[in-house]
């Protein structure tokens, strides 16, 4: 961040770059991303918008059901949204 002077490269956002830019889309599907802390408000926007396969953090286990059941609550939302346009 300091060094870009960018205030969005945090180094979930980095790696997503990186990851994009080297295979050439957004779509991370087949990828994974390990952090090791609860990512920020905008990091956390970016690993749902990628899409990765798999996103581990280090964290309580109590923290880690609470991230699952938010991201699934998320996906049926985006689910749903998708088949109402239909």
């Amino acid at each position: 961040m300091f060094v870009d002077c960018d205030p969005s490269a945090h180094g979930e956002v980095v790696a997503i770059r990186n990851a994009g830019k080297s295979l050439r889309t957004y779509d991370l599907q087949g990828c994974s991303l390990y952090t090791n802390f609860e990512p920020c408000p905008m990091c956390t926007a970016a690993i749902w918008w990628s899409r990765f396969v798999l996103f581990l953090m280090e964290l309580g286990m109590e923290r880690i059901i609470m991230l699952v059941a938010m991201l699934m609550d998320a996906n049926v939302v985006r689910y749903k949204s998708l088949h109402a346009q239909q």
